[in-house]
């Protein structure tokens, strides 16, 4: 906690941090895919594979400009960055829409497509929703770097969730383990940013404030509650009709 005062550069570390848990997560599916013998992945996973980590480069490389002072640089890759996200924004569509033709017309792969399309679901409207405060913001820097870093943040379930894939015990029988390491790691990002801010400042953002929880129960929501309705299923069934 130490590490936490004064003149510790949080947002690079979270940078650096959370480029090494995406690698990590997605080493054996996709950035070390010939190592594992994973299955060949079509194009439009490559493509959002490529946009959503140099999102995350990106994010990085915005935290070393302002910390050099290199202002103009920073806005100037803020318009890059807006339209990368709107890529990303299409780019998670339509993986969203694949995960739906995934549903193989049992009661058990129903429930199975209704968990990871509504749970992507819930993270592509987090991304979208705090990258665009982040964009309305710009101009006020202590708004801004937040909702990017929650933006960052929202994104983190899908390689966290991954680490509930390694051939350990089930940590809760009601609830996988891939969604138990993404809901959970989530909100160990969520208590880094607030630990921090309450090192640092003594008192917590009113963006982290509010951004933590909104994320907590937009999370459990899209991964919990979302999946058990009728509304959800009937949209996968339609889709696939």
């Amino acid at each position: 906690m130490l590490a936490f005062k004064r003149g510790f550069p949080f947002y690079l570390f979270m940078a650096v941090l959370m480029i090494v848990v995406n690698v990590i997560g997605f080493a054996p599916s996709y950035f070390l895919k010939p190592l594992f013998n994973y299955p060949e992945l079509p194009f439009s996973t490559h493509v959002h594979g490529i946009l959503f980590t140099g999102w995350f480069v990106l994010f990085f490389t915005q935290v070393l400009l302002i910390r050099k002072g290199k202002i103009r640089i920073h806005k100037q890759l803020g318009i890059i960055g807006a339209i990368l996200a709107l890529f990303m924004f299409i780019s998670g569509t339509l993986i969203i829409y694949f995960r739906t033709l995934e549903f193989t017309g049992t009661a058990g792969s129903l429930q199975n497509t209704a968990l990871v399309v509504s749970g992507n679901i819930m993270l592509l409207f987090m991304f979208v929703m705090f990258t665009g405060l982040g964009i309305v913001y710009r101009e006020r820097a202590d708004w801004h770097k937040r909702f990017m870093l929650l933006a960052c943040v929202s994104m983190m379930p899908q390689s966290l969730g991954r680490f509930g894939r390694l051939p350990i015990p089930s940590i809760n029988e009601s609830v996988p383990n891939e969604v138990f390491f993404g809901v959970g790691g989530m909100v160990f990002f969520i208590l880094l940013i607030w630990t921090h801010e309450l090192i640092q400042f003594k008192r917590l953002h009113l963006i982290s404030f509010i951004g933590g929880p909104f994320m907590f129960a937009m999370i459990i929501f899209g991964a919990i509650i979302l999946p058990g309705t009728g509304l959800m299923k009937e949209m996968i069934i339609w889709i696939n009709s």
